[in-house]
């Protein structure tokens, strides 16, 4: 990312009597990571002099990509090609090129260069736009199950400070979920989970641990049924990103907001294979699918 690590990684690598291949980041304008593509042509060239170092490969970020507005986009495209055509030309030698994420990779064909970094589209998201060259769907369900299911009268306060009252007399069914698994407290008296195929609404605040939903008289939901947080059952579907329209974020902070301890599972055409975190009774699924 900048000339002293590029030091240090060629000093390491030629004490061990080695050549390290990288991939330098230039910063084209987002400002965060990598050195300034005014300054990349003259450092990378110094790099490239140094044993133990190889440069294979140059990549950078977009800040921004607005299919309505595009200029800053173009122009760090247009920043990025140039100081690559020049330092191939004075390096002697072809180089990977990489820059696009989801967004610049569903827009624009000609910015994929020698490779491509989708993140949020290989999920499902973001690819709803007519824009878009590809579609995908979410991939990742996230279920825990019921703990207890509890009969209440009409006007009965429900979860900390009694934000909720029911308006009728009612069945509160409590999910084996809450804000340490990373469902967000935003989600209090707003979110939804699905039970027998139907949504029901999350009432109160959502606890550390717990998750109280309204599922109606005589509803038939039973300690042990399952609840779907994100995903799909029956003809009812939840997603990250509508979560994260009720929560004022995006869906990467709801999806990398699952807490690490919950137990995945992965599946594929052959089934489904069982990974090694296990927590309550709240579990991730992970299932290929695209368009």
């Amino acid at each position: 990312v900048d000339e002293e690590q590029g030091s240090q990684l060629a000093a390491a690598a030629a004490s061990r009597g080695a050549r390290l291949p990288v991939h330098v980041k230039v910063d084209t304008g987002m400002g965060r990571l990598g050195m300034r593509w005014t300054d990349a042509y003259e450092v990378i060239c110094r790099l490239a002099g140094r044993p133990g170092i190889e440069i294979a490969g140059l990549c950078s970020h977009f800040a921004k990509v607005e299919p309505a507005d595009d200029r800053q986009a173009r122009e760090q495209a247009e920043r990025f090609c140039s100081l690559a055509r020049r330092l191939e030309a004075g390096l002697g030698k072809k180089l990977f090129k990489h820059m696009s994420s989801s967004r610049a990779f569903l827009y624009r064909r000609e910015w994929d260069l020698d490779g491509v970094r989708p993140g949020i589209a290989l999920y499902g998201y973001g690819t709803g736009e007519g824009w878009a060259r590809a579609r995908t769907r979410p991939i990742l369900s996230w279920k825990a199950r019921v703990i207890q299911v509890k009969r209440l009268p009409a006007g009965h306060p429900v979860g900390y400070y009694g934000t909720y009252r029911t308006r009728r007399e009612t069945e509160i069914a409590v999910i084996a979920a809450g804000y340490a698994d990373g469902y967000l407290r935003m989600l209090s008296n707003r979110g939804a989970v699905l039970i027998h195929g139907r949504r029901c609404p999350v009432v109160g605040r959502v606890s550390m641990n717990w998750i109280t939903v309204e599922v109606g008289p005589r509803s038939g939901v039973r300690r042990g049924d399952v609840a779907v947080l994100i995903g799909w059952q029956g003809d009812e579907q939840i997603w990250a990103d509508e979560l994260a329209a009720l929560c004022r974020t995006i869906p990467y902070e709801i999806l990398t907001g699952i807490d690490a301890r919950l137990e995945r599972r992965y599946l594929d055409s052959g089934g489904e294979a069982r990974a090694d975190r296990t927590a309550a009774s709240s579990t991730v699924k992970h299932a290929g699918s695209a368009d």
